[in-house]
């Protein structure tokens, strides 16, 4: 968990952007989203909050990254 919390703090930052570092851009964005959206577990719950709390306060691109972020995949029919 203090890695996602050292993506928040580079995306909150402007460390680390779409336009500067694309891969760790998109490194960073999918793992806080999945921190968000997908850990729903009563021990990060306060971490969450947070997250989502220091989300709101920052930049229109990354917060509208962060929140409509998906994976597309495919499945291989075998």
């Amino acid at each position: 968990m203090d890695l996602v919390g050292l993506y928040v703090e580079a995306l909150v930052s402007g460390a680390v952007t779409s336009q500067r570092t694309p891969l760790m851009y998109l490194i960073a964005v999918h793992h806080v989203n999945r921190l968000i959206y997908l850990q729903t577990d009563s021990q990060h719950q306060q971490m969450r909050y947070g997250i989502i709390t220091r989300i709101m306060r920052i930049q229109d691109e990354v917060r509208e990254t962060i929140s409509m972020f998906t994976i597309h995949t495919t499945h291989a029919r075998v």
